[in-house]
Formats: structure tokens, sequence, C-alpha cells
């Protein structure tokens, strides 16, 4: 019976939104404790490009090596999500974010589905569209606001669908840390793990 169904879904959709609406938005998810753990990152201005970084103007991020294209770690994602009890059982799909030069931040979600069994009741979340805002940075800390949710969350099981408004993120001097191939940002919810792209 759906009313039956009501309270685990309830239950589930704010576990998964509770844990995700860093990441959806600004991507910054939750799962674990950082900041910069002094590894070595390039520094703003010591490349052979700087007098075409000059161009970019005010609005250029500082610290380069965050510039650019990531992925979210579906399966730290994951573990972070279990930490909280075993009601999630997967992650799948693609959270794809943009650092762009100018300071635009893309947060793009293709597929992104998260699936999780609570009181006998499976519950499917299933995110996909593009959020967009802003970001700016220094060498060990970065700052973002959402300003425009495209993305769209819906959440169903066993016969009930419902949708759900994305809350916009919003964080200032998150500490993160970034090399060649992967970064973390951490926040008072939490850390999330990427891949460049």
């Amino acid at each position: 019976m759906l009313t039956s169904r009501l309270p685990a879904l309830a239950i589930m959709g704010a576990i998964v939104l509770g844990l995700t609406a860093c990441v959806a938005d600004g991507g910054l998810a939750r799962g674990g404790s950082g900041g910069p753990s002094g590894a070595a990152s390039p520094t703003p201005g010591a490349s052979d490009t700087d007098d075409d970084d000059a161009s970019a103007g005010a609005h250029r991020n500082p610290a380069r090596c965050l510039v650019g294209a990531w992925r979210a770690d579906n399966h730290f994602f994951l573990a972070a999500m279990q930490q909280f009890g075993g009601q999630v059982r997967s992650v799948e799909g693609e959270v794809l974010l943009t650092f762009a030069e100018d300071g635009t931040l893309t947060t793009t979600y293709a597929g992104w589905t998260i699936t999780a069994i609570e009181e006998g009741v499976e519950a499917v979340v299933r995110r996909d569209g593009v959020d967009t805002g802003e970001f700016s940075a220094t060498e060990t800390l970065v700052s973002l606001r959402e300003d425009r949710m495209g993305s769209t969350i819906v959440v169903s099981g066993q016969g009930f669908e419902m949708s759900v408004e994305p809350e916009p993120a919003s964080y200032s001097d998150a500490p993160y840390d970034c090399d060649a191939a992967t970064a973390s940002i951490s926040t008072a919810d939490g850390t999330l793990r990427l891949q460049r792209v």
C-alpha cells in the first residue's frame, strides 16, 4: 500500500538528499575529514603561460590546478554514505564538475543514481541535468555559490515516484587539495573526492 511506503521513502529521500546536497551543487559532497594535505600543487603564475593567464582578467581562479573538469568518485560517495547506515546499496552514473578559468562552476549530472533499501522497500534517487554558479579560490581555499539549478531529482520505489527540488550549495573558504590527477574539497559536511577528466 502506498501509505506504508511513504515513511521509508521519506527517510531514504532525507538520507540521500542530506548526503548529496553539497555535491549537487557546487559539487561538494560528504563523508570524511580533510583539508590541505601539504601535497605540492602548481603555484599560480608559475607556468610558462603567464602572459596568457593575465589576460583572463580579475575573476581568474588563482589556483590553476583546480581549473578543469573533474568527475566525482562514486566509490568514495558510496563509502561515505554507508558511514551513516547500510541503506545505500549503490551509486552509479556520473557527476562532472567543471571549474572554468573565468570563475564559472558547472555541475553536470548524467544518470547519477543512488539505490537504497529501507524497511524492505527499495528506493531509487536519480539526478540529471546541469547546475551552474561561481567560485573563487586561493591556493588552499575555495568558495562557491550556485545560482541556477537546472538539475532534477526524482525519488521512486515500488509504484511511487516524486520530484524533489535540488538545493543550491554555498560554501566559503573550504580547504582543498589538488594535484595533476585528483582533488579533494573539505567542508563542514565532509569531503568530496574528485578525479580529473
